[in-house]
């Protein structure tokens, strides 16, 4: 279910783009909803990055494609915050997308909700491209009311509309969805000219031993990054975030 929403965005991302230039770009910023409700989203989101990044370069190498991560809900990201944490501005460094995903802690047991701040804060914090023909999508994960908060997300949904922001909203849950809760994120959507989607978060599984084929796959893959040879102090710090990104 997951990874089928993400394909779907692909090609939501991809419908409207004018030939006038020559790189189209694309700026996708993930944001999370980390509280306890939510425990899984991480997992799953940490599983199928790199599926999106690959599937999107694969199907668009003529796009230019940068990704940003924000979460909201935990009680570590601050008050004086409320709640939100800009994990990742948009880059097209993928591995330290990875790597500051892989830096969370994977679960809590609870968290305070505020949607309009967190929006707020990824419209507002992120580098978001002036080009009006760069194409810009925020895809909010979360659930419960939308509506909490002393930040209004009806300014929110204004500031993306000014922007040319699209809200695509996913609300996931472990249980059936409260229909209290639906219209707010519906709205969120389509005053910006997205989709609202519905997933169910599962339970995670441990995983089990691993088999010779991955082995293998794991002796050929050590074998090839033996072949880079990183210079210069940012070639350094990237062949590590690679090195990082493997071991996730």
């Amino acid at each position: 279910m997951f990874r089928g929403i993400i394909i779907a965005f692909i090609f939501v991302i991809c419908s409207a783009f004018s030939t006038e230039t020559d790189r189209p770009k694309a700026e996708v910023a993930f944001v999370l909803d980390l509280s306890g409700s939510t425990n899984g989203l991480l997992g799953d989101v940490r599983d199928n990055m790199w599926h999106f990044i690959n599937y999107f370069n694969k199907t668009n190498p003529e796009i230019d494609l940068k990704i940003g991560v924000v979460g909201f809900s935990r009680g570590s990201f601050g008050l004086e915050n409320h709640y939100v944490r800009v994990i990742s501005d948009l880059s097209m460094n993928y591995d330290y997308v990875s790597h500051e995903l892989f830096d969370l802690v994977a679960s809590v047991e609870k968290g305070d909700q505020y949607v309009g701040a967190a929006l707020k804060t990824t419209i507002g914090s992120l580098s978001w491209s002036d080009n009006h023909l760069t194409k810009k999508i925020i895809i909010l994960f979360g659930n419960s009311r939308a509506d909490l908060g002393r930040i209004d997300y009806n300014y929110a949904v204004e500031q993306a509309v000014r922007k040319k922001i699209v809200i695509n909203a996913v609300y996931c849950t472990n249980m059936s969805p409260n229909p209290k809760d639906i219209p707010i994120w519906n709205s969120i959507a389509d005053r910006t000219g997205g989709e609202l989607y519905k997933i169910q978060l599962t339970q995670r599984t441990s995983l089990k031993a691993r088999t010779q084929a991955v082995e293998d796959l794991i002796e050929l893959n050590n074998n090839l990054n033996e072949t880079y040879v990183p210079y210069s102090r940012e070639g350094g710090l990237q062949y590590n975030l690679m090195l990082a990104a493997d071991t996730n």
